[in-house]
């Protein structure tokens, strides 16, 4: 797999990942229970993926690999 390749899987795991723990957050949410309790292993897993994407390798013009969804999983983890 080239590097390029690899980056997009991770970034795609990241949005499954952080659209599973929304979901478990919304329902511990109507629950009653912390906003945050049921998602928290998969937040977990997103940041710990997130280690594994060099920032200047997105920064490089050449491997624009997907500008939007990058944008929109670094904010989800407030790196932005």
């Amino acid at each position: 797999m080239e590097r390029k390749e690899k980056t997009e899987f991770i970034l795609e795991q990241m949005r499954l990942l952080i659209s599973v723990a929304k979901m478990k957050d919304e329902s511990a949410a109507k629950d009653g229970k912390d906003s945050l309790a049921d998602g928290d292993p998969e937040w977990t897993r997103v940041r710990v993926g997130s280690r594994k994407i060099n920032e200047d390798f997105l920064k490089d013009p050449e491997n624009k690999v997907c500008p939007l969804p990058c944008f929109e999983t670094a904010g989800a983890l407030n790196m932005v």
